[in-house]
């Protein structure tokens, strides 16, 4: 099964703009994208390469008798794949091979070629991993090796990796779900669509917990989320079974539980999501990672801080990124109260548009060894949205260098005039220090409109 995920489960994109003020993105861009890649290798994930950043995961559910259901799940950025003009739409196809061994002998062979159809070209080049796969395998109980090969078809980019799987019955580990339905009998195939890349986004509604026991005992299952090896959330939930169970003697049924994840009270970074039954203490658990948006998922508190400079002031960021693990927590939940517009809805809509402006300046500012968000520009960009009026001014006579206004009148409570120059002919725009004064001027501004209650957008960094 290959679907591709809507908006309402991944959410950002880029927007272009004139080439002929903005730069070209360089490596930098893919700063934090590398970074994600390293931390699912080195959890045990298929990652592929920058060019094609695939990540999958294989997980194990009950089967009947002695057999269980191994799964495969993969997530992919419709950006990895190569579309091309079909019709009223874009396609463009990769391959899924998965191969499942007990030592020499192959127990199950699957090889599928997917065709994936978006609406127009601006939406294939998404760098959300939108596009999921996803497919459940009968095989015996037992140790197996699972080999996976993700191919796109076009350019031929590909990722390989093997699982030693541990096929067991019984309690499965936590799964991060898009959806999920309780299954009547251990014969009945799974029906869930998976997180393939276990993560849940601060600026995306939460997604499902899903917890099966193929054991057939109803009763109370802890949930706990363990954050740099310290608790960060705990939930007591009720697995049972469905309420058409047929309740068959040679097939005990399957109890599960589901819940919604508290994204907003847990750090970002990479955790552990940790299940377990007090009646008999058995437990399982699984990866966990807390992004701040698709295109920001860091395996660590420090590196995500660092991306939120914008957000906090200097103070803050620097205390926060000194804070002993066991205060992260506390520490986000208060970021979470302070910025989020309306608690109301499951997503912070400030880090949202902040997350978006930051997306924006990579694509339009990137300079050689600088991502765009970090360049003079990205940080104006982020700090105050787009100007309402911008021009380029070339030199007219010797001495004078190019220049980039940025013109802000509706959109901030004051009029402000940023100007950017480039004064070793290099391309890399600096703001003058007088208008590095009146950034920091309308940002002050802004933030105590707001203390006040007067409606005026909020801009990061106030």
């Amino acid at each position: 099964m290959a679907v591709v995920v809507g908006a309402g489960l991944a959410g950002l994109a880029g927007c272009a703009s004139s080439p002929a003020i903005d730069g070209a993105a360089t490596e930098e861009t893919f700063a934090p994208l590398r970074a994600a890649l390293v931390a699912y290798d080195s959890a045990g994930f298929l990652a592929g390469p920058p060019d094609f950043p695939v990540v999958g995961r294989a997980f194990v559910l009950s089967g009947p008798g002695d057999s269980v259901y191994l799964g495969f799940a993969a997530s992919l950025p419709p950006s990895a794949l190569r579309f091309a003009r079909d019709g009223d739409f874009v396609s463009a196809r990769y391959q899924v091979i998965l191969r499942v061994r007990r030592d020499a002998d192959t127990l199950v062979r699957v090889e599928r070629r997917e065709v994936v159809r978006l609406r127009d070209f601006d939406e294939a080049s998404s760098r959300e991993p939108r596009i999921v796969f996803q497919r459940f395998m009968g095989v015996p109980a037992g140790r197996l090796q699972l080999d996976v090969t993700v191919r796109e078809l076009t350019a031929r980019s590909e990722a390989e990796r093997t699982f030693d799987v541990d096929a067991r019955r019984g309690l499965s580990p936590p799964l991060l779900a898009y959806r999920a339905e309780p299954r009547t009998s251990r014969r009945e195939a799974p029906s869930l669509l998976v997180s393939p890349r276990s993560v849940a986004y601060a600026t995306q509604s939460p997604p499902i917990v899903w917890i099966e026991d193929g054991r057939g005992e109803p009763g109370i299952a802890v949930l706990q989320i363990f954050h740099e090896g310290h608790q960060a959330w705990k939930d007591t939930v009720r697995l049972s079974f469905p309420a058409t169970d047929s309740g068959d003697a040679a097939d005990p049924g399957v109890v599960s539980a589901m819940t919604a994840l508290p994204v907003h009270l847990l750090p970002p970074g990479e955790a552990t999501l940790r299940v377990e039954r007090p009646s008999d203490g058995t437990a399982a658990a699984a990866p966990l990672y807390i992004g701040l948006g698709p295109e920001w998922v860091f395996p660590t508190w420090e590196a995500s801080l660092a991306h939120l400079a914008y957000a906090l002031d200097a103070d803050t960021l620097e205390q926060w990124t000194a804070a002993p693990s066991a205060e992260h927590a506390v520490l986000w939940k208060r970021f979470q109260d302070r910025t989020d517009p309306d608690p109301e809805t499951p997503a912070n809509e400030f880090l949202a548009r902040y997350l978006d402006r930051m997306s924006q300046a990579n694509d339009r500012f990137d300079e050689p060894g600088r991502a765009g968000w970090e360049t003079d520009r990205g940080e104006v960009l982020v700090k105050l949205g787009e100007p309402d009026r911008q021009r380029f001014i070339p030199p007219e006579r010797r001495g004078e260098v190019p220049r980039i206004e940025w013109e802000y009148g509706e959109s901030v409570p004051e009029s402000a005039l940023i100007v950017f120059e480039d004064t070793n002919d290099f391309g890399v725009y600096i703001m003058t220090p007088r208008s590095r004064a009146v950034v920091r001027r309308v940002v002050a501004e802004t933030a105590a409109a707001e203390a006040m209650g007067r409606s005026v957008p909020r801009s990061p960094g106030g």
